[in-house]
């Protein structure tokens, strides 16, 4: 059942009031929700529930509580750091990884990264991705919504500035093939780990000895070379195959 974003402060004991205005649009003219009917909300990060809808105006959505659903949290966090790329498949790898499970989403530009984005509109494309995020979140009912970076960092800035002591990764193309990413979490047992993705084109060798400088452990994806957005979707699978 899709869930319905809630500030903290709209839901006080065993009550709830839905304000915002593209929320009650969508419930009272896209699913014709009547006073009675039970759906989920959520605060945004770890407090999901059951209610049941008991008014309904213009302005407002107000119900009760029926129960809190109760998650199992993750031992675990995944940030990735997804290079650039064509704006159609970036999105499209936004709303999968967000799908499929990450905490932090950080987008990097790399040493062949096409698709740049001028530093004026970079503020109203954070802006978007933030939506294409969040209604993936509401749509398959994940625990949290994952946050975005509120800025596009240069790669080799991100690579000298994550935690060392996190397991570090970074897919590599030329890798061999038994240095699989299945073979590296089992051998690596961290609760954080940063993961670096490339662009069309993969990570040129410069890059890669940088990431190696710095501690990162390269892997393989398979004989096949997979698009970016596929490579996100595909590592974040296997992490929670691993760990979950």
């Amino acid at each position: 059942m899709p869930q319905y974003l809630i500030s903290p402060e709209d839901i006080t004991e065993k009550k709830f009031v839905i304000r915002n205005s593209s929320e009650i649009w969508h419930l009272t003219k896209v699913l014709r929700v009547k006073p009675g009917e039970t759906i989920n909300i959520f605060d945004g990060n770890l407090r999901h529930y059951q209610a049941v809808i008991k008014e309904i105006d213009s302005f407002s959505i107000t119900g009760d509580i029926l129960k809190e659903i109760i998650y199992k949290e993750k031992k675990y966090s995944v940030h990735i750091y997804p290079s650039l790329i064509n704006a159609d498949r970036f999105e499209f790898m936004l709303e999968k990884a967000t799908e499929v499970g990450v905490d932090i989403i950080s987008p990097v530009i790399t040493e062949r990264t096409m698709a740049r984005i001028p530093e004026p509109k970079i503020k109203s494309k954070l802006e978007r991705w933030n939506k294409i995020i969040l209604a993936a979140v509401k749509q398959c009912d994940c625990q949290k919504i994952p946050k975005l970076t509120e800025a596009i960092v240069d790669f080799s800035a991100a690579i000298k500035a994550v935690e060392k002591t996190s397991l570090n990764l970074i897919a590599y193309e030329a890798e061999p093939n038994e240095n699989s990413l299945k073979s590296i979490l089992s051998q690596n047992q961290k609760d954080s780990i940063n993961l670096f993705l490339g662009p069309e084109g993969g990570f040129t060798e410069k890059e890669i000895t940088l990431a190696k400088e710095n501690g990162f452990k390269t892997f393989s994806l398979g004989q096949n070379i997979l698009r970016a957005e596929t490579a996100a979707i595909s590592c974040l699978s296997i992490i929670h195959s691993e760990l979950g």
